[in-house]
């Protein structure tokens, strides 16, 4: 699978994405951990259910499928705001 860019990620709405870059926040819900990664062209925030210790700036790769967020939880301040990364394997 081929890297994308962040930006690239709201074209790729249903397919399976890699993404790397670093940390900018990490957000624990109990069972679920949002994350936002950034990379040279932005941010896109990414959730995941499995346990994992990240910390801001720490260099990731990520893969997972992109989806589109509820109408509710769009965040207009993002590009990406309209989509997430339901991710699949983070190194």
């Amino acid at each position: 699978m081929r890297r994308i860019l962040t930006t690239e990620t709201i074209k790729q709405v249903g397919k399976t994405v890699l993404l790397q870059g670093w940390v900018n926040a990490v957000r624990s819900h109990g069972k679920i951990t949002f994350f936002d990664l950034r990379d040279r062209t932005g941010l896109v925030q990414a959730v995941t259910k499995e346990k994992i210790n990240l910390k801001a700036e720490s260099v990731i790769s990520v893969s997972g499928k992109v989806v589109k967020r509820p109408e509710k939880l769009i965040n207009p301040k993002l590009d990406t705001g309209i989509i997430e990364i339901q991710a699949e394997k983070i190194v």
